[in-house]
């Protein structure tokens, strides 16, 4: 699991870069502090890593379908109270 947040975060951070990198580039002062270190942080990844982590996503999500073989219905608790938080905090 450690290793799929790592894929996730390449993946992200890699993707992220490569829509917002102009802006970063021309207009970084304009950005937020914190999407302006996450973009920092997210030029650094090179796009061997990005293929790397492609194609790991791309096994787990193989596996995954040998996991829910014969299942039809996953449950899952609800989770309203972080929704409600995240927007109370934009009001």
């Amino acid at each position: 699991m450690t290793e799929m947040i790592d894929v996730h975060a390449t993946i992200q951070s890699y993707e992220s870069f490569q829509s917002l990198g102009f802006e970063y580039d021309y207009h970084r002062e304009r950005l937020t502090p914190m999407l302006r270190d996450c973009l920092t942080r997210a030029a650094d990844v090179t796009t061997d890593a990005y293929r790397n982590a492609c194609a790991k996503a791309e096994a787990a999500k193989a596996a995954l379908l040998t996991w829910f073989d014969g299942i039809d219905v996953v449950l899952a608790e609800r989770r309203n109270a972080y929704f409600r938080s995240c927007l109370a905090m934009k009001s």
